[in-house]
Protein backbone atom coordinates (compact mmCIF):
# COMPACT_ATOMS: atom_id res chain seq x y z
CA UNK A 1 0.00 0.00 0.00
CA UNK A 2 2.80 2.42 0.90
CA UNK A 3 4.51 1.62 -2.37
CA UNK A 4 1.38 2.64 -4.26
CA UNK A 5 1.20 5.91 -2.31
CA UNK A 6 4.86 6.66 -3.01
CA UNK A 7 4.33 6.09 -6.73
CA UNK A 8 1.27 8.35 -6.72
CA UNK A 9 3.19 11.07 -4.88
CA UNK A 10 6.10 10.68 -7.27
CA UNK A 11 3.76 11.04 -10.24
CA UNK A 12 2.16 14.14 -8.71
CA UNK A 13 5.59 15.64 -8.13
CA UNK A 14 6.62 14.90 -11.73
CA UNK A 15 3.43 16.51 -13.06
CA UNK A 16 3.98 19.56 -10.85
CA UNK A 17 7.58 19.90 -12.08
CA UNK A 18 6.49 19.64 -15.70
CA UNK A 19 3.80 22.28 -15.19
CA UNK A 20 6.30 24.56 -13.46
CA UNK A 21 8.77 24.08 -16.31
CA UNK A 22 6.08 24.91 -18.90
CA UNK A 23 5.18 28.06 -16.99
CA UNK A 24 8.82 29.17 -16.80
CA UNK A 25 9.32 28.50 -20.52
CA UNK A 26 6.14 30.41 -21.41
CA UNK A 27 7.32 33.38 -19.33
CA UNK A 28 10.75 33.22 -20.96
CA UNK A 29 9.24 33.20 -24.44
CA UNK A 30 6.93 36.10 -23.53
CA UNK A 31 9.90 38.17 -22.34
CA UNK A 32 11.77 37.41 -25.57
CA UNK A 33 8.76 38.36 -27.70
CA UNK A 34 8.40 41.66 -25.84
CA UNK A 35 12.02 42.50 -26.63
CA UNK A 36 11.98 40.95 -30.13
CA UNK A 37 8.47 41.09 -31.62
CA UNK A 38 9.75 39.48 -34.82
CA UNK A 39 10.45 36.18 -33.02
CA UNK A 40 8.18 33.49 -34.49
CA UNK A 41 8.93 30.56 -32.15
CA UNK A 42 5.79 29.00 -30.73
CA UNK A 43 7.66 27.32 -27.89
CA UNK A 44 11.03 27.46 -26.20
CA UNK A 45 11.86 24.12 -27.83
CA UNK A 46 11.96 25.90 -31.18
CA UNK A 47 14.74 28.15 -29.86
CA UNK A 48 16.98 25.10 -29.67
CA UNK A 49 18.87 23.02 -27.17
CA UNK A 50 21.64 25.61 -26.83
CA UNK A 51 19.10 28.13 -25.55
CA UNK A 52 17.77 25.67 -22.98
CA UNK A 53 21.28 24.64 -21.92
CA UNK A 54 22.35 28.26 -21.47
CA UNK A 55 19.29 28.99 -19.33
CA UNK A 56 19.91 25.85 -17.28
CA UNK A 57 23.46 27.09 -16.70
CA UNK A 58 22.11 30.30 -15.18
CA UNK A 59 22.16 32.65 -18.16
CA UNK A 60 19.08 34.83 -18.30
CA UNK A 61 16.68 33.86 -21.10
CA UNK A 62 16.97 37.22 -22.83
CA UNK A 63 20.78 37.18 -22.70
CA UNK A 64 20.84 33.60 -24.01
CA UNK A 65 18.47 34.51 -26.83
CA UNK A 66 20.49 37.60 -27.76
CA UNK A 67 23.75 35.63 -27.77
CA UNK A 68 22.31 32.92 -30.00
CA UNK A 69 20.67 35.48 -32.27
CA UNK A 70 23.95 37.36 -32.63
CA UNK A 71 25.78 34.13 -33.41
CA UNK A 72 23.18 33.21 -36.02
CA UNK A 73 23.35 36.65 -37.64
CA UNK A 74 27.13 36.80 -37.58
CA UNK A 75 28.51 36.89 -41.06
CA UNK A 76 31.50 34.75 -41.81
CA UNK A 77 32.36 36.73 -44.91
CA UNK A 78 35.89 37.80 -45.56
CA UNK A 79 36.40 41.34 -44.29
CA UNK A 80 36.45 44.02 -46.96
CA UNK A 81 39.77 44.68 -48.60
CA UNK A 82 41.77 47.57 -47.20
CA UNK A 83 42.79 48.39 -50.73
CA UNK A 84 46.19 48.42 -52.32
CA UNK A 85 48.93 48.11 -49.71
CA UNK A 86 51.61 49.28 -52.08
CA UNK A 87 52.89 52.78 -51.48
CA UNK A 88 52.78 55.34 -54.25
CA UNK A 89 55.43 54.54 -56.82
CA UNK A 90 54.51 50.89 -57.27
CA UNK A 91 56.76 49.47 -54.54
CA UNK A 92 55.51 47.34 -51.70
CA UNK A 93 53.26 44.32 -51.49
CA UNK A 94 50.27 42.74 -53.21
CA UNK A 95 47.06 41.67 -51.54
CA UNK A 96 45.65 38.18 -52.02
CA UNK A 97 42.85 39.67 -54.16
CA UNK A 98 45.31 41.51 -56.38
CA UNK A 99 47.30 38.34 -57.03
CA UNK A 100 44.11 36.40 -57.76
CA UNK A 101 43.24 38.91 -60.51
CA UNK A 102 46.71 38.73 -62.13
CA UNK A 103 47.42 36.88 -65.32
CA UNK A 104 50.06 34.16 -65.41
CA UNK A 105 52.57 36.51 -67.04
CA UNK A 106 51.96 39.20 -64.37
CA UNK A 107 52.52 36.62 -61.64
CA UNK A 108 55.76 35.47 -63.27
CA UNK A 109 56.93 39.07 -63.69
CA UNK A 110 56.16 39.96 -60.05
CA UNK A 111 56.86 36.60 -58.44
CA UNK A 112 59.42 37.77 -55.88
CA UNK A 113 57.23 40.61 -54.62
CA UNK A 114 54.22 38.24 -54.50
CA UNK A 115 56.23 35.74 -52.45
CA UNK A 116 57.16 38.48 -49.95
CA UNK A 117 53.55 39.64 -49.90
CA UNK A 118 52.31 36.18 -48.96
CA UNK A 119 53.96 36.53 -45.53
CA UNK A 120 51.47 39.34 -44.78
CA UNK A 121 48.26 37.50 -45.76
Amino acid sequence: MEDLQLRAQGEQLRQYQQQEMRTVFENDLSAIRRAYPDEQAKSVDELGTQFIAMCAAGVSPLAAYEALRAEKNRSFRQPPSMGDVRPVGGKGFYTRDEVARMSRSEIERNFERIRRSMDRW
